[in-house]
């Protein structure tokens, strides 16, 4: 271990033995709900919901960190973080105190190495540096053929992952900087703290130039790193003034955004593959040539590779030894099932949930649904999956892509950026809750699914039709729990059979996401069979009408079904039609649609109620007066409800 790490985690566990006998040690206050608390527990799925009673004993906590010193950095960081996330030393998370401190010491140690001086915190010493992976959905589904996609998709978001957390651990080891230097690494972003020299801009100046070549020589330019810098001060981590520096970074960040490529010092000239054709085109790609004797391209070979090691190993190592799978610079992958198998490890990381088991914990496997033999389950078996329970219901998939509402508003108006410690806690409880939290959701209760990525404050997640509608109720319930109703979360979801192109799927599902996040100011919505509606509209009449449908299932032909579904778009071009004004409207321009009440009862007589005895017309009664109810108040909630129950009544080819 070098210096300035050894120096990093020495600071790093200061504050943890002091608050070991301070007085002032008590339960964390909730990061969103006021006047709760997390429980006084480790960080896990079931503590990281509000709580209006504290029970347990803080020391507990501190008990488990006994043997701490005899782990390696990365370890001792993942122990901190595991024990002392919910326990609240001068006011904020210990364990975000900790890293705090560890981080300050690390530049502190960077400045004077470099003789610069350390005593005036508002000199503009510092410099903090942001790693933006850009074009994330294309890269994940662009050229994907479905009967690969299962091989691939999760492996590419993986991928991604671990080059973001490579191209971090090769700045700072470029820049003579510590592990710890490293602020965060999730989602395609990372995010360092270094010193304000024109060596270090040189350097990543420098870096950002080998970033580009790489993609270029590996994705065509298609996609890429943007790094950018904004020089701070210590005393611009304050509470009065993080706010605002923080703005300042994102402002930085979209600057980058419009510099991803420098075609005056890149070669624009991008080298092909020669003699491609139909036998030795990637099948995966459709871009590449195959390698010799080989199933795919060599690019498309390593997302082979690690997708199939992320299901059966359990320990993911990033290493130095050139036999790996190469990922960046010098840095490598590797995977195994023994942690003393890897050679040259820069650091070890446990995939596997559970106990500790001696090395920091990475849970970038995710959730993918197995076959019997544990290998991913291709696309057309999970469709086959859909209304598994039922007798009935067509086989398809649904993609759905969704993320947390007006994040970036919330970051600068709520308290989460009051200070480094705070938004720092915030970013990573946020992508614990969809990185962490929502596969297992999906382990333990929704299997069918398949993740592409989770993480930071969005998912994107493939399935059983039926079975990610369900999910998605769930899912958007524990959040608004979670977050105590102060954030929000919108989805958007295509249905599609399961030969119909992915990246289609893909597109098409961000397409419905675009429509929920432009419904109103608040957005929390959903958008699902051509339809856009808030959430609590859409659960409220599936809870209200799906009940009545199953009990009168029997007497229910699908051509009342499609009659109904026909009322529903009158009524909705009847709403339509009162919202402009009226005196651009002749009145049977309106009194057409309105005659879906007459039909509505036409209908149902027809065929339902001349066909039932005297004992069932109560029970239909209710049900015509619930339809006639939805109908007229919720038009569009309403067909996406009938749409999910006719979908699960379609006989099965």
């Amino acid at each position: 271990m070098n210096n300035i790490n050894k120096t990093a985690l020495d600071t790093f566990k200061k504050p943890f033995k002091e608050a070991q006998t301070a007085k002032s040690i008590k339960p964390l206050k909730h990061l969103f709900a006021d006047n709760q608390y997390f429980k006084i527990e480790p960080l896990d799925i079931e503590t990281i919901f509000p709580v209006n009673k504290v029970n347990g004993d803080i020391q507990k906590c501190f008990d488990k960190l006994n043997d701490m010193d005899k782990y390696d950095i990365f370890a001792a960081d993942y122990l901190l973080c595991k024990h002392l996330s919910f326990v609240s030393y001068k006011d904020v998370s210990l364990y975000e105190l900790c890293k705090k401190e560890a981080v300050f010491a690390s530049v502190e140690y960077a400045l004077q190495t470099a003789g610069k001086n350390t005593n005036n915190i508002d000199a503009k010493n510092l410099l903090m540096i942001e790693g933006n992976f850009f074009g994330i959905q294309r890269f994940i589904f662009e050229a994907t053929p479905t009967n690969k996609a299962a091989k691939t998709l999760r492996a590419k978001s993986a991928y991604i992952q671990l080059l973001t957390r490579a191209a971090a651990f090769y700045i700072v080891e470029k820049l003579g900087l510590g592990y710890l230097n490293i602020v965060s690494t999730n989602a395609g972003k990372f995010e360092i703290l270094g010193i304000n020299t024109e060596e270090t801009k040189k350097i990543i100046s420098d870096i950002q130039k080998e970033l580009n070549k790489f993609f270029i020589q590996n994705f065509f330019g298609e996609t890429g790193i943007g790094i950018s810098v904004a020089p701070c001060s210590f005393s611009d981590f304050e509470k009065d003034k993080y706010r605002e520096f923080r703005t300042h970074v994102e402002h930085k960040v979209e600057e980058s955004k419009f510099k991803k490529f420098d075609l005056l010092e890149t070669n624009p000239i991008l080298d092909y593959d020669d003699g491609i054709d139909n036998e030795t085109l990637c099948p995966y790609c459709a871009k590449r040539k195959k390698k010799d004797n080989a199933q795919a391209c060599e690019t498309c070979d390593k997302f082979i590779q690690i997708g199939e090691q992320l299901t059966k190993d359990g320990f993911l190592a990033i290493t130095k030894n050139k036999n790996d799978i190469l990922i960046f610079g010098d840095y490598h992958a590797a995977f195994a099932q023994d942690a003393d198998d890897f050679k040259d490890a820069v650091v070890i990381y446990d995939m596997k949930g559970g106990d500790f088991r001696g090395y920091a914990k990475w849970e970038i496997a995710s959730y993918v649904k197995k076959d019997k033999n544990g290998a991913v389950m291709d696309f057309d078996k999970l469709a086959e999956l859909s209304c598994s329970e039922e007798e009935s219901g067509i086989k398809a998939l649904i993609g759905l892509k969704g993320d947390v509402d007006e994040m970036g508003k919330f970051i600068k108006t709520s308290n989460v950026t009051a200070d480094f410690m705070s938004f720092n806690f915030f970013s990573r409880m946020v992508d614990y809750f969809f990185s962490v939290y929502t596969p297992n959701l999906m382990r333990e209760k929704y299997k069918n699914l398949y993740t592409v990525f989770a993480g930071g404050d969005d998912l994107f997640v493939f399935g059983a039709w039926n079975e990610v509608i369900e999910f998605s109720k769930e899912l958007r319930e524990k959040f608004m729990q979670f977050a105590d109703n102060k954030l929000s979360f919108s989805v958007g979801m295509a249905l599609g059979k399961a030969n119909k192109p992915v990246n289609f799927i893909a597109r098409v599902a961000e397409e419905e996401l675009e429509r929920s996040k432009a419904i109103d100011k608040k957005k929390d919505a959903i958008a699902l069979f051509g339809e856009c509606v808030k959430w609590d509209e859409y659960i409220k009449i599936g809870n209200e009408l799906m009940p009545f449908l199953k009990e009168f299932e029997a007497k229910i032909n699908t051509a009342f079904l499609y009659n109904v579904l026909e009322l529903v778009e009158m009524r909705k071009m009847k709403k339509q039609l009162e919202g402009k004004d009226k005196v651009c409207n002749k009145p049977k321009e309106i009194d057409r649609p309105a005659l879906w009440k007459s039909k509505l009862n036409y209908t149902f007589k027809r065929n339902i109620y001349n066909d039932i005895n005297d004992e069932e017309k109560p029970l239909a009664d209710k049900l015509f007066d619930k339809l006639y109810e939805v109908i007229e108040n919720n038009p569009k909630e309403t067909r996406m409800v009938l749409s999910e129950y006719i979908y699960k009544r379609r006989k099965q080819q």
